[in-house]
């Protein structure tokens, strides 16, 4: 499983404002090495380290966020994650060492 830097584990619910219907997005915001992008449309520069979100599934939530709350000291958290692409080509979280 590859190592991921976390930096958060959230979840975030409600009633979405459009539809008036009821939302849960659990995820975990890791970091990852700053890519720059240059396009003649859009350059985006910089260095260093860069969040990104991962979606978590329910049946992981509890397991992820306690062993991050354990190991949480006011730095990112290394975690071993399983990963695949969801529908949206997007990384969800599959699996977790503890």
């Amino acid at each position: 499983m590859p190592l991921f830097l976390v930096a958060s584990v959230t979840n975030a619910s409600g009633i979405a404002k459009k539809t008036g219907n009821p939302f849960n997005m659990k995820r975990v915001s890791v970091l990852t090495p700053f890519r720059e992008t240059k396009t003649p449309n859009f350059q985006n520069q910089g260095v260093g380290l860069a969040p990104v979100e991962l979606s978590l599934p329910d049946n992981l939530y509890d397991q992820v966020a306690g062993i991050f709350r354990d190991k949480f000291k006011g730095q990112p958290v290394p975690m071993d994650f399983e990963t695949a692409l969801d529908s949206r080509d997007g990384l969800i979280i599959i699996g977790v060492k503890a």
